[in-house]
Order: structure tokens, then C-alpha cells, then sequence
């Protein structure tokens, strides 16, 4: 885990109750009392700009508590210092329940929407900014990381004026810090999307650490949301995903040249963050085409709006390869609760997707028919939803795995990458899989199924073979730590490294800084089993003290101390487990694990780390 300064032992530049507020910098009556300043839309203090410093790492803190009887209809910004002209800083504005949202605002532009923001209680906001990227946190828990923040010259504001007085907002224990400090146990090193935004969009993009893999768009609306994580899932290590909740055509009938048209704006700032392989295409459907809303897209339009969307991503980007989603359809509930798509909305539905279906085959666009899929699982929603629209996770995943199909058929192999085809040892375990009951644990492939191809550049090499190693347990000598890189991992009593119980590692010195693409680990047993809190880790800090890359992490508890990962838990099986090492630049590569199902120890077979 990367090592964080921690606010305990950093003295802030500026802090509520302790650090004067200039009179001249106040609008409306600013109080400080016990600690603690009300804001009520009639009044705000700010700060110089000085406070940031060079603002390129800071850090803003504050607990605020909404008021009891805060009503929906209103927003208040907390603290922003915006420049919208300049196109810098940062804003972050609440709405009350029922909408209970914040907007993040980066350079001008709405970035982040995040629900559910707070509850009735005070809740610590943090906004850490590192090499001006900034990292959104509440309670102590990521929400989101944004691309650059640009500086800006204009002073750090709490509190807005409004039209309107409202019910006031508590803030209490606002401190600034001119370098930038991460809550405790946060993991730098693992991997997270950033949010990005510009003129008329904003989307979640991933870095990219390995150039030639093919890049992948999934363009949708809430529909998406279920199903794009599956997709990012099914393409880890040979594609990236980025996500875009957005339309892309014209709305209310306009032209997409009309100077009021904003899809063409939104397309050039989207597509300005590629190139992308193959986008998967939804334009917000389910919301352009609303029965309720009716004059969003006149059925006359349709057709029209459709072809001008089509043929100006064929000029723009005419090696992108497209795919259109087809729209889902809308419920309705019979007297007894039973759902049924016999209804006028849903009509709508199948004559606007007919009108769509037309456009795309005249300019030889593939589609995937999600609405054919959803037909046949009205039988998952439960009787008497009174959500019409959406679909259970068991729906998602079929509809991503339509997705991933149609993508597969058009996705490059790679940009000068190959897949990387280790070789493997027979296969020992026999049978079927004990039953571990683990949420975290991802689905069994079935006896003798690969994984997923893992793609590395053209002329990545084994660099681990016969390496050193060294471990945390004293009692392992030796000739027992040469087994895991000598290139034997057949299975036997006599070739895999016994370690003892609790969290464990062993660490490969690579005797040089390398470009890693792929650590594989093998550790079957002739009984089924799966290692616990398994992660990966890179660095060439001996110690791994300090910059500390990780590759993977299983332990969703954080009961190995390196920090919750977001990875499954995996059945052992012949394959190994392969891990993409996106081009990290390290010496040491480090595997921990804390035990397995079948008995308390840790066992290591073989590593293989490929690389250049």
C-alpha cells in the first residue's frame, strides 16, 4: 500500500475557529459558534487563493450536517472556487432529499454526480488534490477521481448567495492543507477510473498504462450502469473501458448542425479522450424517447436525428467501429401486480426502436437486440414493482454478455500486442468444486475452461526464471524458496514452498528496474481450494515502504492490512492466475496470502513474472 502523510501530523495552513476570517471577504452575517458556521444561502466568507499554495497538491476538509427539515427545491454550493471564464477550480454543490446529490465541479464543468451524499448526521467531506488530480472522499471512503484540476486565481468560497434564504447548512471542523493528505488505510496504488468532463459531457475514463491494447466505449444511460462493470470485467488486461452516460443525438427534433444542437460538442470532448476500437451505443433512450416527455424526440424526428448522428461519427471517427443497443422496454403492472410490456409507453418503445433499427441497417451499423433479451426475463421482476424500467443483476449480465459477443467480433486483437500463452503443467484437481460461499468470490469457469486471454506487447519475455526469493516466514530455507521460480509447476509433495499460517509473502527480485506486463501464479492442490486476501504488489522499494504499485487485491476485508481490494476470490486450477502488470516499472514483485480453505498454510508453486 502507498504510505500517506496523515492529517494528524501535518499542521493545516488554515483552520475554522482557530484561523481569522477577514471581514472583507464575508458577505451577510458569518458567525463562528462552538466551532461551527451556519450557512444559509444569505451569506459566505472566503479565503485568498494564497490559502492552496501553488495548488497543485492541497487538501479541504469539513463535516457538514444538512438541516432536518431541508427541502428538495434548492441546492447550496459548500465551497468552490470556480473560475468559469478561466475554465479552473473547483465547486461543490448539495441538493436535499429527496435528490440527496453532490455535483463535483472541476474547471467549470459539472464532473461528478454522486446520490445519496448525506445523511441526518454530520459527515466528513474530503477533497484531496495530488499533482492536481482530485480524489472526493466521504466518511473516509473514495467516491471519485477527477482528471486535472487547473488552478485557479479566484478566492476559496464557502457558502453561495441565493435568491432565497434557506434552512442552514453546519459546517464545523474546516481545515485546509497545503500539501495533500489522504484518509487512513486509503490504497493510492489500486486501480480506479477517473471522472473527466468538458464542454457538454462527462464520462469515466481509464489511465492507460499499456498503449497498444484496443480501447473500448460503452455509451448509455442507467440501463448501462448495469451492465458496462461486466463488460470492463470481461475485457480486464486485453482492453480498456471507459464509460460515457450520454446520448449523442439531437434532441427536441434539431438538426445536429443547429447552433442550440449540443450532441456534436458532447461527441468531439468524448471522443477527444480516444481513439476508441469499438463504442456500444445506447443514446439515452429510455430518456430521449420518454412517453412523458414526448417532444424530446417527435417520432417525425427520429429517423432524421438517428441518420445525422450515424453519418457524423462515420466522418468523425471512420475507423471506429460502432455498435447500437437497442432500447429496453417499459413495464407496466396488471391489477395484481404481474409486470407486462402491454402498455402505450412501451409501444412507443417497439415502433421507435423499428424507426432505429432501419437507420443502422442502411449504414451498416451491427446492433444488439436488448430488448428481445429483456422480453424473456419479465419473469425476474417482482410483482408490483414500481420500477418500470430497470432490470436485476442476473438480467444485466445477460445483456453485457449480448454486448460482449457483438464487441468481440469487431475488437482488435491488439495494438502490437499477443496473447500470452505460458506453459502449464497437467492438471491435478479433478472433480467438482467444494461450495465456498463467498460474495466475493467470482463464478466457477467449469473443469478444463481457460481464462480470459491476457494480451502483452510483441517481444515480452519470462524475466523470473530462476530468480531470488525471499519470504516473511523464518522457518523457510533456501533450496524451499527456489522452488517458486526453478520452472517446475507440476504439482507434487516436493515442488511447491509451504509457508505458515497468517498473512504471508514471498517477493521475486527481478535484479533490475523492468517494465512488467503479466505476474502468473500457480498454487493447485490435488483438493479444490481458494487462497485468501491473495495480492499482488510491485515496487522497487525493498521494503515496499514507498511506491508501491497494486496489481491485484482479493481481500474485500482488509484483513491483511494492504487495503480492501476490489478483485474475486478464485478457484485454484491448472491455469494459474494470470495478472496484467499494465507496464508498471518495478524490481520486486510480492505476493501475499493469508491461508486457504482447505487448511491454514500458504503454498506457492511457481511465479512467473513477464516483462522487458
Amino acid at each position: 500500500m502507498c504510505s500517506a502523510i496523515q492529517a494528524q501530523t501535518v499542521a493545516p495552513v488554515w483552520e475554522l475557529g482557530k484561523s481569522s476570517i477577514d471581514p472583507k471577504m464575508t458577505t451577510g452575517k458569518v458567525e463562528v459558534v462552538n466551532g461551527t458556521v451556519a450557512l444559509d444561502g444569505a451569506n459566505a466568507f472566503s479565503l485568498s487563493a494564497n490559502v492552496l499554495g501553488a495548488q497543485n497538491d492541497y487538501t479541504i476538509e469539513f463535516e457538514v450536517k444538512r438541516p432536518a427539515d431541508a427541502k428538495q427545491g434548492h441546492g447550496l454550493t459548500f465551497v468552490s472556487n470556480t473560475d468559469e471564464s478561466g475554465k479552473a477550480g473547483l465547486g461543490l454543490k448539495y441538493f436535499p432529499p429527496e435528490y440527496n446529490a453532490i455535483w463535483l465541479f472541476c474547471n467549470g464543468y459539472q464532473t461528478v454526480e454522486q446520490r445519496g451524499f448525506l445523511n441526518g448526521a454530520f459527515n466528513k467531506v474530503t477533497c484531496v488534490v495530488k499533482d492536481k488530480r482530485l480524489s472526493l472522499f466521504r466518511n473516509g471512503l473514495i467516491l471519485a477521481v477527477t482528471d486535472e484540476v487547473k488552478p485557479s486565481a479566484l478566492p476559496l468560497t464557502f457558502g453561495e448567495i441565493r435568491a432565497a434564504r434557506i434552512a442552514p447548512y453546519e459546517l464545523r471542523n474546516i481545515r485546509i492543507y497545503d500539501q495533500a493528505i489522504f484518509p487512513t488505510g486509503f490504497d493510492r496504488s489500486a486501480e480506479r477510473m477517473r471522472h473527466v468532463s468538458g464542454d457538454q459531457y462527462t464520462m469515466q475514463r481509464v489511465d492507460i498504462k499499456n498503449p497498444s491494447l484496443p480501447r473500448i466505449l460503452v455509451v448509455g444511460d442507467s440501463i448501462s450502469m448495469g451492465y458496462r462493470g461486466y463488460i470492463a470485467e470481461h475485457f480486464k488486461g486485453r482492453a480498456y473501458v471507459d464509460y460515457w452516460v450520454g446520448s449523442g443525438c439531437s434532441w427536441y427534433g434539431k438538426p445536429l448542425g443547429d447552433k442550440d444542437s449540443t450532441a456534436a460538442r458532447a461527441w468531439e470532448g468524448v471522443l477527444s479522450n480516444g481513439p476508441y476500437d469499438v463504442v456500444s451505443w445506447n443514446a439515452m433512450t429510455l430518456h430521449w424517447w420518454s412517453p412523458s416527455q414526448s417532444n424530446r424526440c417527435p417520432e417525425s424526428a427520429l429517423a432524421m436525428c438517428a441518420t445525422e448522428a450515424v453519418e457524423h461519427l462515420k466522418k468523425t471517427v471512420p475507423k471506429t467501429q460502432f455498435i447500437w443497443v437497442r432500447c429496453t422496454p417499459i413495464r407496466s403492472n396488471l391489477a395484481d401486480g404481474t409486470p407486462t410490456l402491454n402498455n402505450p409507453d412501451n409501444a412507443r418503445m417497439v415502433t421507435f426502436n423499428a424507426i432505429v433499427d432501419e437507420v443502422m441497417k442502411r449504414h451498416g451499423i451491427p446492433e444488439v437486440d436488448l430488448y428481445s433479451i429483456a422480453v424473456k426475463q419479465l419473469h425476474t421482476v417482482k410483482k408490483g414493482s414500481q420500477d418500470t424500467v430497470h432490470w436485476g443483476a442476473e438480467v444485466s449480465r445477460l445483456f453485457a454478455d449480448a454486448i460482449i459477443k457483438e464487441i468481440e467480433k469487431h475488437l482488435p486483437a491488439s495494438r502490437d500486442c499477443v496473447p500470452l500463452a505460458p506453459a502449464l503443467p497437467k492438471p491435478t484437481f479433478e472433480g467438482t468444486p467444494i461450495d465456498v460461499r463467498s460474495p466475493h468470490r467470482e463464478a466457477y469457469r467449469g473443469e478444463g475452461v481457460p481464462p480470459p486471454l491476457l494480451l502483452v506487447p510483441r517481444g515480452v519475455r519470462l524475466i523470473s526464471s530462476r530468480r531470488p526469493v525471499t519470504c516473511n516466514d523464518l522457518r523457510a530455507k533456501p533450496p524451499d524458496l527456489a522452488l517458486v521460480t526453478d520452472g517446475d509447476k507440476q504439482y507434487s509433495t516436493s515442488a511447491y514452498l509451504e509457508l505458515a499460517p497468517g498473512v504471508r509473502w514471498i517477493q521475486v527480485d527481478l535484479g533490475t528496474n523492468a517494465e512488467i506486463f503479466a505476474v502468473c501464479l500457480w498454487r493447485e492442490r490435488p483438493e479444490q481450494c481458494v487462497y485468501r486476501d491473495t495480492v499482488v504488489q510491485v515496487s522497487n522499494d525493498p521494503t515496499f515502504v514507498k511506491e508501491v504499485t497494486t496489481l491485484f487485491n482479493n481481500d474485500y476485508d482488509d484483513s491483511a492490512g494492504l487495503g480492501k481490494g476490489a478483485d474475486k476470490e478464485y478457484f485454484e486450477d491448472h491455469f494459474g492466475r494470470r495478472v496484467a502488470g499494465h507496464g508498471a516499472r518495478a524490481r520486486h514483485v510480492r505476493i501475499t496470502s493469508n491461508g486457504n480453505t482447505s487448511n491454514p498454510y500458504n503454498h506457492f508453486t511457481e511465479v512467473e513474472v513477464y516483462g522487458r
